[in-house]
């Protein structure tokens, strides 16, 4: 049973094609609001990493996003 979850992403275009960079800020500040909404402690945290891209030729990565689910 989840405890408590959260998303965020950061703009794509700020890291260019260095997108590690960009999970890694993303999980940052996923990990800061989890922190602000369900308190400190120890708990499981199922991870998820994802891209909003745009379909064209060639695609284009709008945002970088990081979805985290507490146990």
């Amino acid at each position: 049973m989840a405890i408590g979850s959260t998303t965020a992403r950061v703009p794509a275009k700020e890291y260019g094609k260095n997108y590690s960079k960009g999970f890694d800020a993303a999980l940052e500040q996923a990990l800061g609001q989890l922190s602000k909404e369900i308190g400190p402690g120890e708990y499981s945290v199922e991870v998820r990493f994802a891209l909003d891209v745009k379909v064209t030729n060639p695609g284009k990565v709008g945002y970088i996003k990081v979805f985290l689910e507490a146990t």
